[in-house]
């Protein structure tokens, strides 16, 4: 793993000396981090998120709802260009109806200021051995000030993270996968930064479908395999969706598709946890 960088916090304090100093009159006015924040996201770009939501044909909507969300959060999220990694991680569709949820799957990934990746073969399933699993499990945020020195969140290492967060994305008490930031810099998510991606995580839930919400107790994730495992059972997804076209002319490529992760999730559920 890279090595992680310690967040700097002393410039403003030493500054603050310093004019406190020269004029000891001087009163720093109060300004609330939290509020200063959410001004970045202002009414223009939520009545745009609302129309497009509204407005913009079904198979595009997803897509283009997310992106709109990241781009408006990247610029207030990374002004440094630190290279924060944003994902969405999905609960599987299950396999049988109002059978149990068993995985996510990791559906969207952006590096900020880099481009949107959305292609399957980047996709990967998680379970209770990673921070979007524990988060779903438990419906609540989940976040790891450094991966390093964790000791009881589970955490899925990636090369380059250092620190991460998870948000379950709801509606209506029922949860429809997890939002997960990581940042290259340990301690990187103060309060101001989970209340920004909190606000953000509900824009989000606008981008999917309700069918797409399960309720609680449906959930019972199961440890997924290492990535290097996964590889080479999602790498058939395109021949499985194939397959699946021509033995049924009857399906739709979204059902297919389906049919297909699922078949891929059964598979790596058999898989031993090396």
């Amino acid at each position: 793993m890279l090595g992680c960088s310690a967040t700097t916090r002393t410039g403003t304090n030493t500054t603050g000396t310093a004019i406190r100093k020269a004029i000891p009159d001087f009163q720093v006015p109060l300004i609330n981090p939290i509020t200063s924040l959410t001004e970045h996201l202002p009414i223009s770009f939520v009545h745009q998120l609302l129309e497009t939501n509204a407005n913009t044909p079904y198979p595009l909507r997803f897509t283009t709802l997310v992106q709109m969300i990241w781009l408006q959060l990247q610029s207030v999220l990374d002004p440094d260009r630190l290279g924060i990694r944003l994902s969405i991680a999905l609960c599987s569709f299950p396999a049988t109806p109002g059978g149990p949820i068993r995985s996510l799957r990791e559906i969207v990934k952006l590096t900020t200021h880099q481009s949107l990746q959305l292609s399957p073969s980047d996709e990967i399933f998680l379970g209770l051995e990673s921070l979007c699993g524990h988060c779903v499990g438990t419906c609540k945020v989940s976040v790891v000030q450094d991966v390093d020195r964790e000791e009881y969140l589970p955490v899925r290492r990636s090369e380059g993270e250092c620190s991460a967060v998870a948000y379950p994305i709801q509606r209506g008490g029922q949860i429809a996968g997890s939002f997960l930031v990581s940042s290259p810099v340990t301690d990187w998510f103060t309060e101001q930064i989970l209340h920004l991606l909190q606000t953000y995580t509900y824009l989000l839930s606008l981008a999917f479908d309700s069918d797409q919400f399960y309720p609680l107790e449906r959930i019972f994730l199961r440890p997924m395999p290492s990535e290097a495992q996964q590889r080479h059972h999602i790498v058939t997804f395109p021949q499985r969706v194939f397959k699946s076209l021509q033995e049924d002319a009857s399906l739709l490529r979204r059902q297919a598709e389906q049919r297909a992760w699922q078949e891929i999730e059964e598979a790596l559920l058999n898989e031993p946890i090396l």
